[in-house]
């Protein structure tokens, strides 16, 4: 086998390696991002739910 082809194969070996890492941090990142969503709305939510209670002590308040 030419030598210039034998390094060429490894070459292309590792580029392949390198794109399987790339495609796997990517989708790490993604799964990370949709978790991080998931978190943040989770987060909203209950933010909202504090919000109603404080408002619903507050009006009973400014009524006595």
């Amino acid at each position: 086998m030419d030598k210039r082809f034998f390094e060429a194969q490894l070459k292309a070996a590792e580029i392949q390696t390198l794109l399987a890492h790339i495609s796997k941090n990517v989708n790490y990142k993604r799964d990370l991002e949709e978790l991080a969503t998931r978190n943040i709305n989770e987060i909203n939510a209950t933010l909202s739910e504090v919000y109603q209670m404080l408002e619903q002590i507050n009006q009973k308040l400014t009524k006595l």
